[in-house]
């Protein structure tokens, strides 16, 4: 049983993991490419392979070892993640609505008083 199976039990659609201990320069690499590819749109296992590639193509001789690249696996759903800035017609019906609210809520403060009968000073 490992911690990747762990967290798919938990109801995480998508783990990447590694097998062993890794160097921490090499992982840095690794997950500014895989990240650099995720954000591109690209699905998740091809962007791991990416990285991989970009790593052993920077590495020297020493760093191109599989201890260093090989041990990231990535299980489960692999779709791309989509990272998309809201459209301004978003941020339009946003601001409309909180307006909106606002003018609900003037209406109802102006109209309360009214509504509960003849106010006693």
């Amino acid at each position: 049983m490992s911690l990747a199976r762990s967290f798919m039990l938990a109801g995480s659609p998508s783990v990447l993991t590694s097998l062993w201990s890794v160097d921490d320069r090499a992982t840095s690499q690794i997950m500014v490419e895989y990240y650099r590819a995720l954000k591109e749109g690209q699905r998740k296992d091809q962007a791991l392979r990416e990285a991989k590639l970009a790593y052993l193509n920077g590495a020297d001789r020493y760093g191109r070892h599989p201890s260093y690249w090989a041990a990231f696996v990535q299980f489960g759903a692999v779709e791309p993640i989509f990272t998309t800035a809201p459209s301004p017609l978003t941020y339009a019906l946003g601001i409309g609505l909180v307006l909106f609210g606002l003018s609900l809520l003037g209406w109802w403060w102006r109209t309360r008083g009214k509504s509960t009968g003849p106010s006693q000073h």
